[in-house]
């Protein structure tokens, strides 16, 4: 086995999955173990460094060595929001298929989950699962989408001789995007893939489930796997305006086709999530209902970047930007949350709570906040002034009407320690030069 790390004195509730089981490969070339980490550039680059070497890099062996330390501190998981909703993801032990019990990946997966319960820092196994996200290329634009500028890009090449070498052993590869059917890389890895090289192979699919074809259903119905559909509202008018491009009539069709596979093949899954906004924060019953309903498993994530209007821990006027019964919506979701979580258990109840607990922080933060009044822009009306600290936006107000502006800027942060940008659309481009601020207003 790896090389172990020295004795813990204290320990985390369990180690991550992620960590020592999976890799997360973007179409940068960039390789982390999740999306989620806060250092995306900390392991290293497919297209400076293979796989393997920045498998065992030294910023993994770090990471590992801080989890079996049980301090994260400093490290790229500190602060994971996958960690505070539902403790760090648990040991994956794929089904091996009859037969292939010796077979490259199940021998593979043994091995990982043995050198994870050893606490190895450096590891003899290969990645167990390959999140794999190789294009940016979609067929819709999403109004909160963070590739809207990037889109077509991919890695190419490199990524898919990697995809290659790894499959004899992985045991799980998921596509990610942009949109992966409309991407060619997947569509030529779908055509020319063969089951019986490796049968414990599970394919997952991030989806905006707009496209279902032959040859998607052919995959589902006979593999095991699972797709995630990104639904965010189940209201026409409304998934319409999130997801411009798509027709709710389709995607609500082949939802209910994924369904059907589910039921058909018990070693596929149908996954559903919303990304929580204000605009359709007064819909999540219904989305959750119409899970229950269909027994179709789902998570809620809350909005974090552009626009930034729509973030649920971030407002400019409360009143007028939250639903007046926001509390009552949130009851109302958690007892939905908890009966679907009762028949399709998926932590739903949590990702709910973690979504309130945004919106408490955001309140919290604009009622310990003053007005900060800036020097005016001509043709400001209409755009939206962005305050920014340490890279970040930390607030943001509407230019309603003149070309006076204020903004709300936390009581914790120096007006001296803050910059403001004019933009001139909501996704936070064109940004104008930097505004002054005039006086505070208390």
């Amino acid at each position: 086995m790896g090389v172990k790390a020295e004795a813990p004195t204290t320990r985390l509730e369990r180690p991550c999955a992620f960590v020592w089981m999976q890799v997360n490969v973007d179409y940068r070339g960039t390789v982390r173990p999740c999306c989620h980490v806060n250092d995306a550039g900390a392991f290293g680059n497919l297209n400076e460094r293979s796989l393997m070497e920045i498998w065992n890099g030294e910023a993994w062996q770090r990471l590992r060595r801080a989890w079996v330390a049980g301090d994260l501190s400093g490290t790229p998981c500190e602060g994971c929001k996958v960690v505070a909703v539902e403790g760090a993801p648990i040991a994956w032990e794929f089904p091996v298929r009859s037969g292939s019990e010796n077979s490259p990946a199940s021998a593979n997966q043994a091995l990982a989950l043995a050198e994870m319960q050893s606490g190895a820092i450096v590891q003899l196994a290969k990645p167990v699962v390959l999140q794999y996200f190789p294009s940016t290329l979609c067929n819709i634009d999403c109004t909160f989408c963070f590739q809207w500028d990037q889109k077509g890009i991919k890695l190419g090449a490199k990524g898919m001789e990697m995809v290659t070498q790894l499959m004899p052993t992985l045991m799980r590869i998921d596509w990610i995007g942009g949109e992966p059917t409309v991407q060619q890389d997947f569509r030529r890895w779908l055509s020319d893939l063969d089951i019986d090289a490796n049968p414990n192979l599970n394919v997952g699919m991030v989806s905006n489930g707009t496209i279902l074809d032959t040859a998607l259903v052919k995959l589902f119905e006979r593999i095991s796997g699972f797709v995630s559909v990104s639904l965010d509202a189940v209201d026409k008018a409304l998934y319409e305006d999130i997801r411009a491009g798509a027709v709710w009539e389709d995607t609500r069709r082949n939802v209910e086709t994924y369904r059907a596979i589910s039921r058909s093949n018990p070693g596929f899954r149908l996954y559903v999530s919303c990304l929580l906004q204000k605009k359709n924060l007064a819909h999540l019953p219904d989305f959750l209902s119409f899970c229950l309903e269909r027994e179709i498993p789902a998570k809620v994530y809350p909005s974090e970047s552009f626009p930034l209007f729509e973030r649920l821990d971030m407002f400019d006027d409360p009143a007028s930007e939250l639903p007046e019964n926001w509390e009552e919506v949130f009851e109302r979701t958690l007892v939905l949350a908890r009966a679907l979580d009762a028949v399709q258990p998926n932590n739903c109840e949590s990702t709910v709570h973690y979504c309130r607990a945004a919106v408490m922080r955001g309140l919290e933060r604009h009622r310990d906040s003053r007005r900060v009044r800036l020097s005016p822009s001509p043709g400001s009306t209409g755009r939206m002034v962005v305050a920014y600290a340490a890279g970040a936006a930390i607030a943001y107000a509407r230019v309603s009407g003149g070309e006076d502006m204020s903004i709300a800027l936390p009581n914790t942060l120096p007006t001296a320690s803050v910059r403001f940008y004019l933009h001139g659309d909501d996704r936070g481009t064109d940004r104008a030069p930097p505004l002054q601020p005039l006086a505070e207003e208390g």
